[in-house]
């Protein structure tokens, strides 16, 4: 899976400079990947969606883009709904890491002698493990996704609906069962709200 560099243009040579020394397989970079007339957030948002690794390189800079809170904002979704990303953080100067920040892997290269060097040493080791949760997001949950199956085959079942809390994995658990047991599945997702009815989801 790819590593999404999230950055401010500001910061663009260092960041181009750990870009090219690493493997371009894996590691998203917005202006290597997007192109004139794409649909910026949607590109954004669908690369986001499938790597393992989101790293934010933290200035001064980015602390004020807005480019780089839309991102790090879709990683945070992700994190908590999934627990599939892994969030690492270079700091490139002495900007101070907000709370919601703090918790993450983080490194430093200010002040460092070659802070690209360092940088690309220090990714190497981070983009080897592998993301937060991808081995334990469906542990356990075996027995569900044989439960979908035998409802699936059945031809009587008309609708499956997945109960349970906020947060208990029921969004991570229909798309694995999607994937598994449907080959190239159309999947329309309807955000529902307090004003929809079943008229509406017809």
């Amino acid at each position: 899976m790819k590593a999404f560099f999230s950055y401010s243009s500001s910061d663009s040579h260092l960041v181009e400079s750990v870009y090219q020394a690493l493997e371009p397989s894996c590691v998203w970079l917005d202006h290597a990947e997007l192109n004139w007339g794409d649909r910026f957030i949607e590109k954004i948002e669908s690369a986001v969606e499938k790597i393992s690794h989101f790293v934010l390189f933290w200035s001064n800079a980015a602390s004020q883009s807005e480019w780089v809170a839309l991102e790090l904002d879709m990683a945070f979704i992700r994190a908590m709904k999934e627990r599939a990303v892994r969030i690492c953080i270079v700091r490139l100067d002495d900007t101070q890491l907000p709370l919601r920040l703090q918790p993450f892997q983080n490194f430093s290269v200010f002040r460092a002698p070659n802070p690209v060097e360092g940088t690309i040493e220090a990714l190497r080791e981070m983009l080897s493990q592998p993301g937060a949760g991808v081995r334990h997001r469906f542990l356990n949950r075996n027995e569900n996704l044989e439960r979908i199956e035998t409802m699936i085959n059945h031809p009587e079942t008309k609708i499956i609906i997945l109960q349970g809390f906020m947060g208990s994995g029921k969004t991570v658990l229909a798309k694995e069962a999607l994937r598994r047991f449907f080959e190239d599945a159309s999947i329309v997702e309807v955000p529902i709200k307090t004003e929809v009815g079943p008229t509406e989801l017809a």
